[in-house]
Formats: structure tokens, C-alpha cells, sequence
């Protein structure tokens, strides 16, 4: 972000009704395992206003009709979140002011990474660790000239920012080199209009970079609860998008921690 789609069918019914089947099973043999499922898992999120808080609020609506309780723990981002699961408690644009995130934070985590591999830290440029509601204020105030923001484009955070006056969204030229150089960034071309057509947001057709978000555990969460988390996963992310296509998610495919044996069956 800178300034500046009569045999076809019954096939298709007999598949959803395999389905429901069998994800219906599912739910109902997770009861009788042994040892028996904890009742009540913790789910780090994101900040307060990000994205994983808003998927995070899906989980609990999803999981608690199965009678599992999520409780939902705020935290500055994917960092702190893998810190959290392993027990720690714990571009060119130099000479700009760069938000590029708060502590801990993965917007911090791929922001400083993409400004190394351009020459830019804090020697040649003013990097502010701010997230993203006071990135909203800062852009409106000029106070900072980009920020890094790690968001859907439907995300409330993305569709205030865009509408800033003198505020459009980064084309990266050089798409294919990160996506190589880096493996969890995958190029996403934005058409002209795509976000809102009233307005014709963005203005033109923009390429930009995609992380992708990872749905992690400790190691020994219950294989029960792996199945389940697994479902609710495709339920809530297996829908198109304006980034992805529909089935697309959930994958393994851009993982870069190990799977259990559970999951990837």
C-alpha cells in the first residue's frame, strides 16, 4: 500500500450427499475415541481488527455446534502465534517512512524481509513498527509515504486504506522473482474495478504478492480434534474469493511446517 459455475446432476447430489455422509460420521466418532477430546481449545488470532480475528470468529461459530469451545487469544501476529505453539512466551523505498508492522507481527515478519532484499532498513529509511488501524491514520495524516499490510482485499482494513485520497495499492513489477525467491508469496493480479466498480477500485489492474496463512497446532493436539479443525477449515475457507478459486483452500501445499499423519490423511 503507497501513497501515491439429468446424469451430470444426480452425479453431483450422489457426491454431496457422500459427503455430508461422511463428514456427519466424522463429528458423531470424534465422541467415542479414547482418550476423549478436550472440550476447549485456545485459538491465537491477530490483531483486533485483522483478518485472522474475523476467521478466528468462524471457528468458534463452526466448532461450538460440535460442542468443542474455542477461545479466541488476540496476539500482534503470525510470529507471536508460532511463538506461542512452540511455548516462547516470549521494494525499494529507502528514504520513505515505512510502517511496517508491530512486533511480532508476520506484516513485520515479510515487510522487513522484502525491504532487505532491496537494500532498504533502518539506515536508509524510517521504519515505524505501527499495526494496522494506526497505519489507517498515519497514511490519512501523510505521516508515513507506504506501509506493509497483510490483509484480504475484503478486509475492512484494505477498503478504508484504498479510499484515502492519494492512497493506491503497490504494483510489483517483479512478481515472478519473490514469488521464486520466496515460496509461501504466490503473485495475485487485481483487475481494474475488482474491489468496488462504482468507485473503480483500484484504478487499474495491479499485480501484487500473496502470503498464505497457515492453520497451525502443537504437536499433541487430539487426532480427533485434527479431524474436526480440518472440516471446519474447508467450510470456512474453501469458498472463492477475489484471491483464490473455489476449492483452492484449505492445502498443503504451501506448508512450510510439518504435517501429522492425521492431517494429511
Amino acid at each position: 500500500m503507497a501513497r501515491g459455475w439429468s446424469g451430470a446432476k444426480d452425479l453431483s447430489v450422489t457426491y454431496g450427499i457422500a459427503a455430508v455422509l461422511i463428514v456427519g460420521s466424522l463429528f458423531a466418532a470424534y465422541q467415542f475415541v479414547d482418550p476423549a477430546p478436550p472440550r476447549e481449545i485456545i485459538l491465537a488470532t491477530g490483531e483486533a481488527e485483522g483478518a485472522y480475528q474475523s476467521f478466528g470468529a468462524r471457528y468458534v461459530d463452526v466448532l461450538s455446534r460440535h460442542g468443542i469451545s474455542v477461545q479466541l487469544k488476540s496476539t500482534a501476529g503470525s510470529v507471536e502465534n508460532l511463538e506461542l505453539l512452540a511455548g516462547d512466551t516470549g521494494v525499494h523505498l529507502a528514504g520513505t517512512r515505512v510502517t511496517v508492522g508491530a512486533e511480532g507481527s508476520g506484516v513485520r515478519a515479510i515487510g522487513m524481509t522484502l525491504l532487505a532484499a532491496n537494500g532498504v532498513d533502518a539506515s536508509n529509511a524510517r521504519l515505524l513498527d505501527l499495526p494496522h488501524a494506526e497505519a489507517i491514520v498515519a497514511l490519512a495524516n501523510e505521516d508515513v509515504d507506504a506501509a506493509f499490510v497483510v490483509a484480504s482485499p475484503e478486509s475492512d482494513v484494505i477498503r478504508r486504506m484504498i479510499r484515502l485520497p492519494g492512497v493506491h495499492l503497490y504494483d510489483f513489477e517483479r512478481e515472478a522473482a519473490y514469488a521464486r525467491l520466496y515460496p509461501f508469496l504466490s503473485p495475485v493480479s487485481l483487475p481494474e474495478g475488482v474491489m468496488d466498480l462504482a468507485a473503480n477500485l483500484p484504478a487499474s489492474d495491479v499485480t501484487t504478492i500473496a502470503p498464505t496463512a497457515m492453520l497451525a497446532a502443537r504437536k499433541d493436539l487430539h487426532p480427533a480434534l485434527i479431524d474436526l479443525l480440518l472440516a471446519a477449515a474447508d467450510e470456512i475457507h474453501g469458498d472463492s474469493s477475489l484471491l483464490s478459486d473455489q476449492g483452492q483452500f484449505p492445502t498443503a501445499q504451501y506448508a512450510d511446517l510439518p504435517i501429522s499423519e492425521e492431517a494429511t490423511r
